[in-house]
């Protein structure tokens, strides 16, 4: 029982990963759409991607770091980034055995990983606030079905 728990530890790091981009990169400098908005679309050409175009890195490899509509490149920092939380974080837990300790350090990396890009891109101006806040809104939800996680881990 305790494997399939890790397999959904290791699954909820992955959807945190594809996160990460539409979370961090919206807080950044240059990003027009707030972190509240739901959809995620071609910055290009306004196509909304279907989920199964949101897949992360997967779709990324699969779409040759293009749009499907329009073909324009999508950045490789989101590739990159989806990249680095999801490696980091996994790699975290499983060398600290699951333990409460890496899913602290794994949610304080994340938050890390945050400041460290919007220092490098710059924030947001307008509503930077008012996103922060959702964006740590969004962060509590998703880290504390994290912790169930965990708790169950712990718990069998």
């Amino acid at each position: 029982m305790s494997f399939i728990i890790q397999i959904f530890i290791y699954l909820t790091f992955y959807i945190i990963c594809g996160y990460a981009t539409t979370d961090i990169l919206r807080l950044c400098k240059g990003s027009t759409v707030n972190i509240w908005e739901s959809d995620c679309f071609c910055p290009v050409c306004g196509y909304k991607l279907r989920l199964v175009n949101q897949i992360p890195i997967l779709s990324y490899i699969i779409c040759n770091g293009k749009c499907k509509q329009c073909g324009s490149k999508i950045p490789k920092t989101e590739f990159f980034l989806e990249i680095l939380v999801f490696t980091t974080l996994s790699t975290l837990v499983s060398l600290l055995n699951f333990s409460w300790y890496s899913y602290i350090i794994s949610f304080f990396f994340y938050e890390l990983i945050k400041c460290l890009f919007l220092s490098f891109y710059g924030i947001k101006e307008t509503g930077f606030a008012k996103n922060l806040l959702c964006s740590l809104c969004n962060n509590l939800v998703l880290w504390f079905l994290l912790a169930i996680l965990f708790l169950l881990h712990t718990i069998l």
